[in-house]
């Protein structure tokens, strides 16, 4: 995503990479990050929570780094147009 010109960060950059999902959450929505995560739980907090950051849910299954990748950025400019027509989460899932 950095390629495409968006601002990255991961967990570990923040040195978060131990904390609690609700760590996570939080920081994320009081620092107007998207968050996105391939965590279920992540999906029930968008539904219970008016304050929650945007939130991408990556729903690959297992597979390899690159596919993932490859299975955000292949979606990445309709992820970006949902988000910005006000979509709290956007769910994107690789093609069997």
């Amino acid at each position: 995503m950095a390629r495409e010109g968006y601002e990255v960060v991961h967990v570990f950059d923040l040195d978060m990479n131990a904390a609690a999902d609700p760590d996570i959450w939080k920081y994320a929505g009081q620092n107007g990050y998207v968050l996105i995560s391939k965590d279920e739980d992540f999906v029930r907090w968008q539904e219970d929570a008016s304050d929650s950051p945007s939130f991408i849910w990556v729903r690959t299954g297992n597979c390899k780094n690159k596919e993932l990748i490859d299975t955000l950025l292949n979606n990445l400019p309709a992820v970006v147009e949902l988000l910005k027509s006000g979509s709290p989460m956007v769910e994107i899932f690789r093609a069997p």
